[in-house]
């Protein structure tokens, strides 16, 4: 599942992987395209997530340190709320899917 146009979160029966794409340029005659490259594997989406929302917010300065604790405490209680969504049968994702 894409989270915005620049990361990616997936599971697999092992882990669950966060992923940032990068635009590679045209070279040598190969047209420009995108790869994208695991930044971190996680046990859960929730955990997955919590890094993301740390990692973001890293990158913003800081410049009020309130407003950033205050963001980040509301994104966790959000994500936390996850694990207390009802699990959707795989028959009907698959079915969906097929649509």
């Amino acid at each position: 599942m894409d989270i915005g146009k620049d990361w990616r979160i997936e599971s697999d029966s092992m882990n669950v992987t966060i992923s940032k794409r990068k635009r590679i340029p045209e070279k040598d005659g190969k047209p420009a395209h995108d790869n994208w490259y695991p930044q971190g594997y996680f046990a859960s989406p929730q955990n997955a997530l919590k890094w993301l929302v740390n990692h973001k917010v890293t990158g913003t300065g800081m410049a009020d340190l309130q407003q950033v604790v205050t963001m980040i405490d509301d994104l966790y209680l959000l994500i936390d709320g996850l694990a207390n969504l009802p699990e959707i049968p795989r028959e009907t994702v698959s079915a969906t899917q097929e649509a």
